[in-house]
C-alpha cells in the first residue's frame, strides 16, 4: 500500500485473486460490496497484510456499551442497505473501527456522535478491564466471505443520562442505515 493507504494496482489484483472464490457473493445477504472493502482500506479504517499467501483483514476496534438511566443496554437491531436488504449482526454494543493513531476513547466519543448523534462533552467513558491488554481475535469476516479478519477490540462502557435518551437511534450512511434500540435484558453494569 502507498503512503494514502490505497491498493496499488498489483496489490490490488493479488487480493481479488486471493478472494476470486468468493467474490460472486459479495454485496449479497449479509456482505457488504468489494467496493466497502477497498473504501475501507483507503480511510485507514483496515488493513490488509499478507499470511502464508492469504489476506489478513486487521481491524482495530471500539466497542462501548451504553446504559440508560432505566438501566436498559442499548443494541443494534438491524442494518438496512441500500439496495433494500436487511442485516442483523447480533451486535449487543456500539462499534467504531479505529482511525491509524487514533486514541480509543477519541474513538469511542465518535461511535456516539457519529452512530447516534449524541454530544460526548458531558459523557464518562470508562474502559473497561478486558481491554488491558486489548482483546485480539482471527475470524471469517462477517461482512466480507472469505476474508480472514483479526479483530483488536478495546471495550468502554457509558451511561447516558435521561436528557440524552430516544426510544430508538438511526445512522444514516450512503450505503445503509443502521437502528439501535434499548433492550432491558440483564446486564452487568
Amino acid at each position: 500500500m502507498d503512503a494514502g493507504r490505497n491498493l496499488e494496482t498489483q496489490e490490488l489484483d493479488r487480493l481479488r485473486a486471493a478472494l476470486a472464490e468468493s467474490l460472486s457473493t459479495y454485496g449479497k445477504g449479509n456482505a457488504k460490496e468489494f467496493t466497502a472493502l477497498l473504501e475501507e482500506i483507503k480511510t485507514g479504517d483496515c488493513e490488509i497484510v499478507w499470511e502464508e499467501k492469504q489476506p489478513i483483514r486487521l481491524v482495530n476496534v471500539v466497542l462501548v456499551i451504553v446504559i440508560s438511566h432505566k438501566g436498559e443496554r442499548l443494541i443494534e437491531a438491524y442494518q438496512e442497505f441500500s439496495d433494500g436488504r436487511i442485516r442483523k449482526r447480533g451486535m449487543q454494543e456500539l462499534a467504531e473501527k479505529r482511525k491509524p493513531d487514533e486514541p480509543p476513547e477519541a474513538a469511542a466519543r465518535r461511535a456516539i456522535q457519529e452512530e447516534l448523534g449524541i454530544p460526548t462533552e458531558n459523557l464518562i467513558f470508562e474502559c473497561l478491564p478486558a481491554s488491558d491488554p486489548e482483546i485480539i481475535e482471527t475470524t471469517e469476516s462477517f461482512s466480507y466471505p472469505g476474508l480472514k479478519t483479526r479483530y483488536s477490540r478495546i471495550w468502554f462502557r457509558v451511561h447516558l443520562p435521561e436528557t440524552l435518551y430516544h426510544s430508538e437511534y438511526v445512522e444514516i450512511q450512503p450505503d445503509k442505515k443502521t437502528v439501535f434500540r434499548w433492550s432491558s435484558s440483564s446486564l452487568n453494569n
